[in-house]
């Protein structure tokens, strides 16, 4: 119906942040794998192929020192998510549990971290259908960011995909120039994707 309200509320206290609305993201979907390029060109969805798979009509978040725990669920599809992070400083890990009423169940591990100018992070998802796999990577220098990325995807049954790209972002103040090329496996072939753009800060 495109007369129904769309739109979130939240309360937040020491308990945390407890959010209800339509569309709300389930807590699953807080670590993923970054993409590169301006929008993103894709290498991130290879890499999720067998990620979180559920819907979120409220969901519960709490953070207290380095230790992020949270909760989601559709109250009316009976899809949850639970999620549990921790920061070692170097190294952050975030593992979330997802759970498709209709579909899929998903376990989920994110590994992140950085060490002077380098980041990177780990990501691997596993279904009953199959399981995928990125590595995502970035050097800074001044106001230049360079990046790569890699996706793997490899169903239970099927056809094993791959994808990888570079990228480039470069801050020039209230603007940054950013772009990125890379390939990815479709079942129709190998598919060269790009973009290349301009994003405003106000």
């Amino acid at each position: 119906d495109d007369n129904d309200v769309v739109g979130n509320v939240f309360v937040q206290g020491s308990f945390g942040t407890f959010t209800i609305g339509s569309g709300l993201d389930p807590v699953s979907d807080d670590d993923t794998l970054s993409d590169i390029g301006l929008d993103g060109i894709g290498i991130d969805d290879v890499a999720e192929a067998y990620a979180y798979d559920g819907s979120a009509d409220a969901r519960w978040d709490y953070s207290v020192g380095a230790l992020t725990v949270g909760a989601s669920v559709n109250t009316v599809d009976e899809d949850y998510a639970v999620k549990v992070g921790y920061d070692f400083g170097t190294v952050a890990v975030a593992v979330a549990y997802d759970n498709n009423e209709g579909g899929e169940d998903t376990t989920q591990v994110k590994l992140s971290g950085g060490m002077g100018a380098f980041s990177g992070q780990v990501f691997y998802a596993t279904q009953d259908a199959g399981d995928s796999f990125g590595l995502y990577g970035a050097y800074k220098t001044g106001a230049l960011t360079l990046s790569a990325a890699y996706g793997k995807s490899s169903p239970d049954a099927g056809v094993d995909r791959d994808a990888y790209g570079v990228g480039a972002a470069y801050d020039l103040g209230g603007a940054t120039v950013a772009g990125g090329i890379g390939r990815i496996e479709k079942e129709t072939g190998d598919e060269t994707v790009a973009d290349l753009g301009v994003s405003f800060k106000f």
